[in-house]
């Protein structure tokens, strides 16, 4: 099953896969990703999520969107813990929001922030490539965010990582609604 989950993900990577979308709900999405992913780490991590009342809706995959989410997610988990120098207490703030996009209301943006590690300078121009990793000790591949780039083009979205050495990540993720679609 991991092995099919792969060749699915890394066929994600071609622009010529065409992939089964359907309408997603964003806030349900984005709760099922983060109960999978903060699993253990419950007591380390705490989440709060900002929704508004509206209901977001985008045309995805719901696989590959879901899988999006666990990279940014995971990434942003493993930035407070397990990539923390060694006898640093294991603990961080994960905050995500969705709301209309503040340049134009047809699309959706997702922003998930932490108080991790961050990411250097000089590593940022490389975040995307594949095979590029931080995360060599931990068993990191350096293929979740070039997969995540990848899904986010798939589907007419946007990301975009500001982030400080030190202080913490922000990944904003910008979708058509289906309004726009």
């Amino acid at each position: 099953d991991n092995a099919n989950e792969m060749v699915y993900l890394l066929n994600s990577i071609s622009p010529k896969v065409s992939t089964a979308r359907s309408p997603i709900n964003l806030q349900e999405i984005v709760e099922k990703i983060l109960n999978d992913e903060i699993g253990n780490d419950n007591d380390l991590i705490t989440v709060s999520t900002q929704y508004s009342s509206n209901v977001f809706k985008i045309m995805a995959d719901p696989t590959l969107f879901g899988q999006l989410l666990s990279q940014i997610i995971r990434n942003a988990i493993h930035s407070m813990t397990i990539m923390l120098p060694e006898g640093t207490k294991q603990s961080g703030k994960l905050d995500i929001t969705i709301q209309e996009a503040s340049n134009n209301p047809e699309y959706y943006q997702i922003q998930i922030i932490d108080n991790g590690i961050g990411i250097e300078t000089d590593h940022q121009s490389q975040i995307f490539l594949p095979f590029f990793t931080t995360k060599k000790a931990q068993g990191g591949k350096g293929l979740g965010l070039c997969i995540a780039y990848n899904i986010c083009q798939q589907h007419k979205g946007t990301i975009a990582i500001n982030s400080m050495s030190g202080e913490g990540t922000t990944v904003s993720l910008t979708f058509p609604s289906i309004k726009n679609e």
